[in-house]
């Protein structure tokens, strides 16, 4: 198999992979949203849809401290890594923890 190939079978792996887990956020199941998400994270640590799926997992299960950290930690990787700040995705997610956590 090319590099191509293989790249391209890996982002849809992982976009399959996300939308199951944005599934499962989304129906209630952060008992499997979250350490799937977070297992995701730690894989990719620099993908900002599976850092707002933790985020938005975390949230739901009422850990929003956890949710910030997320949000912190992958702003600094982004920064470190790549010099940018999160898109408007990721922004989005953490403002919505921070509307959240308001109250």
């Amino acid at each position: 198999m090319r590099a191509g190939e293989s790249a391209r079978f890996e982002e849809l792996r992982l976009a399959v992979l996300e939308g199951r887990i944005d599934a499962e956020v989304a129906s209630g199941d952060h008992l499997r949203a979250v350490p799937d998400a977070t297992a995701l994270v730690v894989e990719h640590p620099l993908r900002e849809r599976a850092s707002a799926l933790l985020m938005a997992g975390l949230c739901a299960s009422g850990r929003q401290a956890d949710a910030i950290e997320v949000y912190h930690r992958g702003r600094r990787l982004l920064a470190e890594r790549l010099g940018i700040e999160p898109g408007p995705a990721l922004r989005a997610a953490y403002q919505r923890v921070l509307d959240v956590q308001a109250g």
